[in-house]
């Protein structure tokens, strides 16, 4: 679901207007393409709670991330389950790589959730590595928004650029006759 309330509204509309009319029969047309769960800034946050202190990573281990992530992530999959066993095409998009701290916990969180959504039939988009073989997060993909509640830099999500850039890719990767997608 979008963050800003306009956003949100026109989501309902746009998914009382689409989803809610689609005969079982088309179903296999639809691709949804989603980031449902792929929260990894939360996921962080949560694993410093759980395990330790932010900058300074107690002793975990991947497997304890990983059963983390499952557990809380576990409404997000079941979604995904649904859609999937609907009939639909769902095409899950990790998080913006634009983290500048912790880049190594970030990117352990975007496999494990990547590979999860993979092992439901979901085929994925891992937007770390789309921007790590163009050459990095390059400054024009950095948010200029700031974070209201803590007056600090939004490097959670991208620039209008960015997520242009990555709709342009995944209609590239998802959107033509060729729907296996990528190894990204």
């Amino acid at each position: 679901m979008p963050r800003h309330p306009e956003a949100r509204k026109r989501w309902r509309e746009i998914y009382a207007q689409t989803f809610g009319r689609i005969r079982p029969s088309l179903r296999s047309e639809v691709t949804v393409i989603t980031n449902i769960g792929a929260h990894s800034s939360m996921a962080y946050y949560g694993l410093v709670a759980q395990f330790g202190k932010a900058g300074q990573p107690a002793a975990v281990s991947v497997d304890d991330i990983k059963r983390y992530l499952l557990a809380c992530r576990a409404p997000h999959i079941a979604l995904i389950k649904r859609l999937i066993n609907a009939g639909y095409r769902v095409v899950f998009v990790s998080h913006p790589p634009s983290q500048i701290m912790s880049q190594d916990v970030f990117a352990v969180i975007d496999d494990l959730l990547t590979e999860a959504m993979a092992a439901e039939r979901c085929q994925v988009f891992h937007a770390r590595r789309w921007i790590n073989k163009m050459g990095g997060f390059p400054e024009s993909f950095r948010s200029t928004e700031v974070n209201s509640q803590a007056g600090q830099p939004d490097w959670i999500h991208g620039s209008d650029l960015y997520y242009a850039s990555l709709a342009n890719m995944l209609l590239r990767t998802f959107g033509g006759a060729d729907r296996r997608g990528p190894d990204w």
